[in-house]
C-alpha cells in the first residue's frame, strides 16, 4: 500500500491515500473520467473510468403497437433503483436512437421501482424504433385515414335538421 499518493478526479485533487493505500470519493457526475494517482519516487498511474446511475430501466411497453399520425404514443418505462441510497435523473424517450422527443425527471429511494410514462406524438407514416437507455421497442405509424362517409351522414343530417327547421 502507497500512502500519501495524490488522487486526481479528471485532473482535480480530491485527497491523498490513507496508510492503507485507500481513499473514499464518491461523484455523482456521471460518464467516462480520469483517475490519476501520483507520488514522488513512484511511476504515476492513471484509470478510466465509467460512473453510472444506479437507477435502470427494466423494461418500456407501449399504448399501442399500431399508431395513426397525430396520435400519442404512451411509452411506460419501468425504472429500478438498484443502489443502497436516494438518487434523481432524467430519462430520455429517443426515436430512432438520436431525436429526443420527451423527457421527464424521476427520484427513487433504494430498492424503488417506478413506471415512468413519456409521450410520442408521430406526424409521418413508418416504422420507428423507440428507446429509454439500452431499452428499445417499435412503433408501426400509419396515416390517417379521414372517414368521408361518415362526414358526408353528417352533413346531410345538419342540412335535413336546417331544413325541418324551416318547415
Amino acid at each position: 500500500a502507497i500512502e500519501d499518493a495524490v488522487i486526481s478526479f479528471d485532473l482535480v485533487n480530491i485527497g491523498n491515500t490513507s496508510a492503507q493505500g485507500t481513499l473514499k470519493y464518491s461523484s455523482n457526475i456521471l460518464g467516462e473520467h480520469k483517475i490519476t494517482a501520483e507520488k514522488t519516487g513512484y511511476d504515476n498511474a492513471s484509470r478510466n473510468i465509467t460512473v453510472q446511475t444506479p437507477m435502470q430501466v427494466q423494461s418500456l411497453n407501449l399504448s399501442t403497437k399500431t399508431a395513426s399520425t397525430g396520435q400519442t404514443v404512451a411509452v411506460k418505462a419501468n425504472v429500478q433503483n438498484v443502489g443502497a441510497s436516494k438518487d434523481t435523473r432524467k430519462l430520455e424517450l429517443k426515436v430512432n436512437g438520436n431525436k429526443t422527443v420527451d423527457t421527464q425527471a424521476v427520484t427513487l429511494g433504494p430498492g424503488e421501482n417506478k413506471t415512468v410514462t413519456l409521450n410520442y406524438k408521430p406526424t409521418d407514416p413508418g416504422t420507428y424504433r423507440l428507446s429509454v437507455d439500452d431499452k428499445e421497442t417499435t412503433v408501426t405509424v400509419e396515416k390517417t385515414q379521414t372517414n368521408w362517409a361518415l362526414i358526408a351522414l353528417i352533413l346531410v343530417l345538419l342540412i335535413a335538421i336546417g331544413a325541418g327547421a324551416y318547415l
